[in-house]
């Protein structure tokens, strides 16, 4: 990689560029990837560049933490973050208490 500053000493180093755009999604893809981008940044010699141009949410946010310690670059108005999972469940300890049934 050279350089893009003159005054800075080039070095023989791998950057790898990862162009990154997610509006979220299922969790395990996602873990998969950052697992791998974690794996590229954790190799000797290579720097992790990850540039963001419009969204990264959800499994995106996860992927771009992963730049870390490496370079994460956003556009002004990229939107970038997590609000989180959302689950939902239905609890029926009640209604089966009404009938006679305890869960253990």
């Amino acid at each position: 990689v050279r350089s893009p500053h003159p005054s800075e000493p080039s070095t023989n180093q791998l950057e790898i560029v990862v162009l990154l755009e997610s509006p979220g999604g299922a969790v395990s893809p996602y873990g998969l990837a950052a697992s791998h981008l974690r794996r590229l940044r954790s190799t000797p010699g290579v720097t992790l560049t990850i540039c963001i141009d419009a969204v990264a949410a959800s499994g995106g946010y996860m992927m771009a933490c992963e730049s870390s310690p490496g370079r994460l670059y956003c556009a002004p108005f990229a939107m970038v973050g997590s609000i989180g999972v959302m689950g939902q469940s239905i609890n029926l300890q009640r209604t089966l208490e009404g009938y006679g049934v305890r869960p253990y």
